[in-house]
Order: structure tokens, then C-alpha cells, then sequence
């Protein structure tokens, strides 16, 4: 019972205003709880008779708390319940409880500790992404991911239902468009939508899967004359939907019918059966419905790909126009690893897109009360201020937080017109005009970020201000992300101090209500999850801590997380989707010990030399293990490698695997919903409203760019490369180039910069793919035959998640060999998801694909990814060889850099060679290409075709 008193005694230490410790006594079954450090109330802990605790629960948890009950009776180490409970108010609100079970002299068990949160806000927040991931922005009718998913799931779990696919669309909807306005076109497709549910049954499917475009999955129908009397009902309301307006408007669809399982037994199949239906209703001249005949033959129409690229109008932003800046910021904040890096980053490039004097961030820590100038960013000739500006008192200014009214925004074109104070307070700083928008923790007020013009005034507009509240929302989540990661620094110190005391198991088990603590504050994903491993590390000091994770559905598992003691090298690399069957002793321990423990990795048994290699191959010479469960569901297992101490301990690692897999699945269920509710629902990119430019723009653009390549603007040059073993020409490298209408040719530097910046850089990339792929092709069974060609990649179009599907689905369509492609990419700067970009890499080169590290040597190639990722051949940068200059250490440099890439198992070319001398001395230090002007120029396909169609003997060189 010290260990309960020692216990409750640390967590009234502590002040949490959503935090309740109860203790219940079994015997007893009185439940002493309190909320804070000066009240303790006592209340019968009942099952479901109504009264006590068990009354104020919603009936439809009730089940889960006295399973939560149960366990702890039961004797479980940890148990933890999520439930609501009436208020005063009589409104419901979520909380989750946790509890720790505690024996007595006699071993038995006898009373239970926790904790119980209220977790209302996350709850509702999960809520909202779970709807923003499921429905459709403008209609709320299910997005189209949505809406398959529903569909696959019912076939999937009622095999025996007689069900109906409808694929309705909107006939002559682009002259609605076009002659009335899109916002009539936006309310049109509202009120088709509601009507189609008030037609429909609630527990019929119904959802918007393009612009105009809608699929209805009717349930459990008694027949197929059932589906075509829907069908009959749908178009007659779509006919008369808007009558009775003032304005006349006719509005009619045209609609395609497949009935389960007779027009199919999959979704596929049902989808592409109703979809030809559709188009033979079209066909037919619209405003009808068709029931797919297996007897018709529907050759004017390859069915199956309605609705996947049509754009959906309703969902562009008007304040699209500078949402450019939004996707930079999101890049900038998501991908750089340091707070403050990404923070003084993002000012730059709001200060830079706006053309502002100042652009900075005050961070409040007292609610409004004082403010702290945290981040500044300032043009060329403004002079920073941040260093004046701590610790300020808003009196100064006269509560400075009534200045951003209801809706966050601060503007002011002339500030000599503002009252005295905040005027006093501005002019110090050379502020003629200010745009600032507060942001929030909860209801409280923490900071806000702003604007400043200091060379005289400026009237800001509506669409900025709109710019920088969504800037303003996305820097104080990050902010609040450094904040919490400050705080986890803190409480590790301060757990290392406890665990280095003389009793560490005893202030251990102390340590678990703090981890709770700590795992419920944490607002950044995965630092919960680093936090518990890396307590876990030190406890035991391990060399290494680790979850594997299994993926049933492809009977794989792989390594998640990992941390490792110092100078222990990662192992997480090496252990991606390996065969669930590898495990599957260990699995069956698990199941019948609840743990593994291996006191020498070199005593194992005959029967286990396999799994004795694997371990000693990653340095592990001890392990202990136990596994991580997500709703009863063993889902992998949590190791520990090479333990010092505590090795026989395994209940402090059991209780910590508890948390860790609860934290991994409310994680992953988080990430997917943010994932998905910013994702364009028909493409899987980001949502539009976070896309470069407004719609208008876009399109502009995209049909310039478009109408470029069909004039054959767009050009692919070859420049060959010299073999310096063999002297002869074989690869070259494909380059784009751009012809304007006057015939001058455009080199890269002159447009590919323009179309990075309007997202144009993946239709440039694909467009020099596919040529590359024809010209391959076309040299099949000629003297050229055996060249190959390599390709620049932007890290725009790989970052897309798309992008190996659409590649591989590019290449297959030439009749090639992938080693004939050389893909060249450049070194990953600091923005690049670069474990992201490291399996892209290994996917390729597992489908034959040569890659190449281009421009190593230039700024964005640091040695760290070569660690990372697998080269075939290393192209130096020209920089490099233009500048050796004969000198010694210059030719000492390219020397070694060159011996790194071979003993690394990479081809050496050297890129923008351009003289004999720079030529003989590549050759000399035993360069394996050479490359640049010295050996030719690039030159257009079919001249490089006519020169080198014969392959040169240029051993003479």
C-alpha cells in the first residue's frame, strides 16, 4: 500500500484541470476520486441498476466499463475504457480511464489506481475529420472513397442480398456552368443531392463521386424490377426538381443500372457494368435509364472511367489565387524536422510573397497579459525589433487583445489613427500599416502573427487577410508542437533522475500514471510513442528498443518504431515487410507465456539456428519481448535488445506495452483521417484549396502546357556520355528543352523554375518519360540498340504518392528493359521527406531500374543520403570539375571522390567536362564516364540518332 500512497502522493503533485485519480476498493466497492488537491468525495461504484456512478454512464457504454470492471477484478495489469457520462446539464461527455491494478500482502488483488481524462474536444475533433474524410465538401453525400468503401464492405459482409449500383449523371451540366454561374451550378447539385437522399432509404448509399456525377447503392432489394422502379422514380424528380422557379431551368440525367449479383459479383465488376449502362442511356439521347443487358455490346464507350477525372467545381476556394503560398507553407512545416527552422522559414516566405516590411509571430504565456516577440522575419533595410520587444505588457497598448475583434483579425491601413497607446507603441517600431490575426489554445488567447509595412501605407485586402488566418492556424499548431516537445525534453531529464535512483523498479512503477499523463497531453503524433521507448531504453539500458508491427491482410511485418542507445546502428532499414512467417515462433510464445526472453542468443536451439543468425547478423546477443495488443488483437510486439538490467522485469515492460499499444492505434486511426480529410477525394492529392493557384490559373496554365506539348514545343535533346574503359558512346542523357514562337530554344534554367512554382513540373516530367520510353523503343533492333538513356526526376512528382503506380504504368507500355532507363535524381535537401523519397528509390531499383545521384557535389547532396539510399551511379557535379583547375587539391578532392563512389559499389561520371585538360585528368584518376561539351554538345533526338547511329570508336580521345 506505499506504492498506492507513494503513487497518489505524485499525481497531487501535479495540477491538470481535465486529470481525475480514483482509487477503488474491490472489497468495499467504494471509489474515492478526486478532481483536485482539496476535495475527496466517496461514490458507490454499481453495475447497471441505476443508481451511483453506473447511472450517469450512456447505456450503449455501459458494456464496455464493466468489461473495464471485470479485468480489473480480474487481476489485470492495465485495463482502460473510453465512455461517456451525463453532466449536470444533461448533455453526454467523453472520458477515458485508465487504471493499474494493486495487490496486497497475500498477493491478491485488491484495489485498482487510475486515472480518467476528459478526452470531449478530442473526440469531437475526430469526429469532425472523420466527416470532413467521408463526405463531400459541398453536397455532404459521401465522397467517393467513401462510397466505394461503404459498397465493398456491405457485398463483403452480405454475400446473399439482392442490392442495385445506380451511376447517375448530370446531362449538359457544363451549360448550367457556363450560363447561369457556378454558384447556381453549386446549388443545383444541392438540391439534386437532398433530393436523392429524401428519394432514397437511409440506409441506401448515396454519393458524389465527380463534379457532377453520383453513384446510389440500393440495399437488400426484393428484385430487379425493383432497382428499374427506382430508377423510373429518380429521373421523373430530377425532371421536375425546379419547376416551380422563377427562373426556368431544366435539369435531367441520364442514369446506368447493374443489379448484384447477376450483373456482378464484385464491385469492379458492378461498377463497370452500371457505368456502361450509363453511357448507353447517353448514347441513347440522356434524360433516360438503362438496365445493363450482358446482350448489348457497348463499344463506343471504354467503361469504367466516368468519374475518375472529372473536377469536382464546388470545391476550389475563391482565395485559391494565392494559395501558392499555402502549399509552401505546408512543405516548409510538415517536412522540416526543426521547429524553429520551420517557423523562421515560413515568415520568410510569407514576408517575401506579400512584399511586407516585417513579417513575426508574439507568443502570449499568461493569456494575453504579456507578450514575447519569439520570431521575426525582416526585408532588406527594416530593422529587426525583436530584441525590444520581450516580456511586454498589454496595458501598454490598452489590452492589445480586444484589437482583433470576434473573427482573430487586427487590420490597420494608417496607424496614426489608432488611439494613443497602440500608437505610442507601433510608431517606436516604423509601423505605418499592420495586418495581424490572434491564434488560440482552447479559448485562450496565446499569441498572434502579423504583418508590417514600414516605407508607408497600404491597403490590405480581403484575401490576404484570409491568407494569414489559415497561416496563422497551421503556425500555431506547429508552435504548440514545439512546445509540447520542450516539455518532453523537461519530464525525460526529471525520468532519467528518478530511474537512476537506488530503488529503480519501485520509482519505475511510479513512472507509469506520469507516462499516462504525459501520453494524453501529447498533441504531436508519435512523441508519445518515442517518449514511452526511449524511457524504456534507459530503464533497462538496452542497445536498442523497437516495435514490430503485422501486417495480416499481406502476411508481412515490419519494424515501425526504433530507438538506439549511442553508436548502435539502426536496424529498421532492414526489417520492412518481412514474411509474417519469420515470427512465427515467437508469436506462438507470446500467446502461450506472454512474453519472450532469450538470456543468450548462442545458446538457442537447433531447431531455432535460423532465427539465431538473423540476431546475431543486427548484433543482438540477449532480447526480451512482449506483445502489443490493439482491441484484444495481437498486433506485433514490443523488443528490447541487448538489456544491462532489470532483465527479469517484465511487468514494468508489459505495463509500458499497454500504453504503447493503445498510443500506435489511436495514431494511426488520426493520421489516416488528417491524411485523408486534406486529400482530393478523386485524385488522393492534396485538397484543392490548399493548390497553387485558383482554378482559373490552373487551367490556364495546365492548357498552355498542354497545348505546348501538342505543338511539339517541349523538345528532348541527347547529350552522350563517354565510356572511358570501352571509348565509345554508350548512354546520353535526355534534357528538355523549350521552343518559343520565334524558334529560340529555351534551356531548363529559363522554365523549369516557372513550372515548379505552378505545380507544372510533373506534367514536364511524365511528358520527358514517355518520349525517353518511345525513343528506346524505337531503337530496338537497330545499331543504338544497346545505348541507354537517363532522365532527371523532380522531387515534386515523386513526392507524389502516386507516382510509382503511374510510372511503372508508363513504362509497361513500351516494349524496353528497365535497365535502359537511368533515372537520375538529385540529393534530398532539408524540406524532402527523405525516408519517404529512400523507398521510392528501393522500389525502383527492385523493378530493374538503374538510379542515379545527380549533381553530387552541388549543395543539395549531402553524404548523409548516401547512407540512406542505394546508388548506381554517382554524376559529379560540374561545379566540382569545372573548378579543380589542376590544382593539387582540387585533384585531391575529385580523387577521393571518385574512390568513395566505387567503394560504395557506384559508376563515377563526370558531368561538364569541357576541355582536353579537365578530359585527360578525369581519365587519369580513373573516372568512369565522362560527360559535357569535350566529348559533344546535347543535341535534338534525331540528329543525336543520324550522328551516333554508328557507334563512334572514340578511343583516341
Amino acid at each position: 500500500m506505499d506504492r498506492l500512497n507513494d503513487t497518489t502522493s505524485m499525481i497531487n503533485r501535479t495540477d491538470h484541470c481535465k486529470m481525475i485519480f480514483f482509487e477503488w476498493d474491490m472489497e468495499s466497492d467504494i471509489i474515492m476520486y478526486s478532481s483536485d488537491r482539496k476535495s475527496n468525495r466517496r461514490q458507490k461504484f454499481k453495475k447497471t441498476t441505476g443508481q451511483g456512478f453506473a447511472a450517469t454512464i450512456h447505456p450503449n457504454d455501459l458494456p464496455d466499463v464493466e468489461k473495464f470492471r471485470n479485468d480489473m477484478v480480474k487481476g489485470f495489469l492495465y485495463s482502460s475504457v473510453e465512455y461517456r457520462i451525463k453532466n449536470t446539464d444533461g448533455n453526454y461527455v467523453w472520458y477515458r480511464s485508465y487504471a493499474m491494478t494493486l495487490d496486497n500482502t497475500e498477493k491478491r488483488t485488491c484495489k485498482a489506481a487510475g486515472l480518467t481524462f476528459n478526452i470531449n474536444d478530442e473526440k469531437q475533433a475526430m469526429v469532425k475529420l472523420k466527416t470532413r474524410a467521408e463526405q463531400d465538401a459541398l453536397t455532404g453525400l459521401f465522397n467517393r472513397e467513401e462510397t466505394e468503401s461503404q459498397i465493398k464492405r456491405h457485398l463483403l459482409q452480405n454475400p446473399s442480398d439482392y442490392c442495385a449500383l445506380f451511376m447517375i449523371d448530370t446531362d449538359n451540366f457544363k451549360q448550367v456552368n457556363d450560363s447561369k454561374g457556378h454558384m447556381l451550378g453549386d446549388t443545383v447539385l444541392k438540391e439534386m443531392a437532398e433530393a436523392m437522399k429524401k428519394t432514397m432509404r437511409a440506409d441506401d448509399v448515396v454519393g458524389r463521386i465527380g463534379g457532377d456525377e453520383f453513384t446510389i447503392f440500393m440495399k437488400n432489394i426484393p428484385s430487379r424490377e425493383a432497382a428499374k422502379n427506382k430508377a423510373e422514380k429518380l429521373s421523373e424528380v430530377f425532371r421536375h426538381l425546379f419547376e416551380q422557379e422563377k427562373t426556368a431551368l431544366q435539369i435531367t440525367c441520364s442514369i446506368g443500372v447493374a443489379v448484384y449479383p447477376e450483373d456482378g459479383k464484385d464491385f469492379k465488376t458492378l461498377y463497370k457494368h452500371a457505368d456502361q449502362a450509363l453511357y448507353h442511356a447517353k448514347h441513347q439521347g440522356k434524360n433516360r435509364y438503362m438496365i445493363y443487358d450482358p446482350d448489348i455490346s457497348y463499344k463506343f464507350k471504354d467503361s469504367g472511367q466516368s468519374s475518375l477525372g472529372t473536377v469536382i467545381d464546388s470545391e476550389y476556394s475563391p482565395a485559391e489565387s494565392m494559395g501558392d503560398i499555402l502549399a509552401d507553407i505546408i512543405r516548409i512545416l510538415y517536412k522540416t524536422e526543426d521547429i524553429d527552422q520551420a517557423i523562421n522559414l515560413t515568415l520568410k516566405v510569407v514576408g517575401e510573397r506579400f512584399n511586407v516590411s516585417r513579417a513575426y509571430i508574439f507568443e502570449s504565456p499568461d493569456n494575453g497579459k504579456h507578450f514575447d516577440n519569439t520570431y521575426e522575419w525582416c526585408s532588406e533595410g527594416t530593422e529587426p525589433q525583436i530584441q525590444n520587444l520581450q516580456n511586454i505588457d498589454s496595458e501598454q497598448a490598452g489590452d492589445y487583445t480586444a484589437l482583433f475583434g470576434d473573427n482573430s483579425i487586427f487590420y490597420c491601413r494608417d496607424t496614426s489613427l489608432l488611439e494613443p497607446k497602440v500608437r505610442t507603441l507601433l510608431a517606436g517600431q516604423g509601423i505605418y500599416s499592420t495586418l495581424q490575426c490572434a491564434f488560440w489554445k482552447g479559448d485562450e488567447f496565446a499569441g498572434f502573427i502579423g504583418f508590417d509595412e514600414c516605407t508607408g501605407l497600404r491597403l490590405w485586402t480581403r484575401e490576404e487577410a484570409d491568407i494569414l488566418l489559415l497561416v496563422s492556424q497551421m503556425a500555431a499548431t506547429f508552435l504548440q508542437k514545439g512546445r509540447v516537445m520542450e516539455t518532453n525534453t523537461a519530464m525525460q531529464q526529471q525520468m532519467r533522475m528518478i530511474l537512476d535512483s537506488k530503488d529503480a523498479q519501485e520509482s519505475a512503477e511510479k513512472s507509469i500514471v506520469e507516462c499516462i499523463r504525459w501520453l494524453e497531453s501529447s498533441d504531436y503524433l508519435m512523441d508519445g510513442i518515442i517518449y514511452v521507448m526511449e524511457m524504456i531504453r534507459d530503464y533497462y539500458q538496452s542497445d536498442r528498443v523497437y516495435i514490430i508491427e503485422t501486417d495480416e491482410k499481406h502476411r508481412t511485418c515490419s519494424n515501425t518504431y526504433e530507438i538506439c542507445a549511442e553508436k548502435v546502428p539502426p536496424q529498421i532499414d532492414l526489417l520492412q515487410d518481412v514474411p509474417i512467417e519469420t515470427i512465427s515462433f515467437w508469436m506462438k510464445q507470446f500467446g502461450k507465456n506472454g512474453y519472450i526472453i532469450i538470456d543468450n542468443v548462442d545458446e538457442l536451439e537447433a531447431d531455432r539456428q535460423w532465427e539465431r543468425e538473423i540476431l546475431k547478423v543486427q548484433g543482438v546477443s540477449s532480447l526480451m519481448a512482449v506483445p502489443l495488443y490493439v482491441k484484444d488483437e495481437m498486433k506485433g510486439f514490443l523488443g528490447v535488445d541487448n538489456p544491462k538490467c532489470y532483465k527479469n522485469n517484465f511487468r514494468y515492460l508489459k505495463e509500458l506495452s499497454f500504453f504503447l499499444g493503445n498510443e500506435i492505434a489511436k495514431n494511426a486511426l488520426k493520421k489516416k483521417l488528417e491524411q485523408t480529410s486534406y486529400q482530393e477525394t478523386l485524385t488522393g492529392l492534396e485538397a484543392r484549396s490548399l493548390h497553387s493557384s485558383t482554378k482559373q490559373e490552373y487551367y490556364k496554365k495546365k492548357k498552355e502546357l498542354t497545348k505546348s506539348f501538342l505543338n511539339k514545343e517541349y523538345l528532348i535533346y541527347l547529350q552522350p556520355k563517354l565510356n572511358v574503359k570501352t571509348g565509345q558512346v554508350d548512354s546520353a542523357e535526355a534534357l528538355v528543352r523549350y521552343r518559343e514562337k520565334d524558334g529560340t530554344i529555351l534551356p531548363p534554367a529559363e522554365f523549369i523554375p516557372t513550372a515548379e512554382r505552378n505545380k507544372l513540373i510533373s506534367d514536364i516530367d511524365f511528358f520527358v518519360i514517355k518520349q525517353v520510353c518511345c525513343i528506346l523503343e524505337k531503337w530496338k533492333d537497330t545499331p543504338l540498340s544497346d545505348l541507354k538513356l537517363s532522365l532527371n526526376l523532380s522531387w515534386i512528382t515523386m513526392s507524389d504518392p502516386h507516382f510509382l503506380q503511374q510510372f511503372l504504368d508508363i513504362f509497361n507500355q513500351y516494349d524496353i528493359s528497365p535497365g535502359q532507363l537511368l533515372l537520375e535524381i538529385r540529393g534530398a535537401d532539408d524540406s524532402i521527406n527523405t525516408q519517404q523519397m529512400v523507398h521510392i528509390l528501393k522500389k525502383l531499383k527492385q523493378n530493374g531500374f538503374c538510379i542515379v545521384l545527380d549533381n553530387f557535389g552541388s549543395e543539395y547532396s549531402p553524404l548523409e543520403f548516401l547512407t540512406k539510399a542505394s546508388f548506381d551511379i554517382l554524376d559529379i557535379d560540374l561545379s566540382i570539375v569545372q573548378n579543380i583547375k589542376n590544382t593539387k587539391n582540387g585533384e585531391i578532392l575529385m580523387r577521393h571522390t571518385i574512390n568513395m563512389g566505387h567503394d560504395i559499389g557506384a559508376v563515377c561520371c563526370a558531368e561538364g567536362v569541357e576541355t582536353a585538360q579537365q578530359f585527360d585528368l578525369m581519365k587519369d584518376i580513373g573516372c568512369d564516364y565522362i560527360q559535357g561539351y569535350f566529348i559533344d554538345r546535347p543535341l535534338p533526338a534525331a540528329q543525336f540518332e543520324e550522328k551516333y547511329k554508328e557507334v563512334p570508336d572514340n578511343t583516341g580521345l
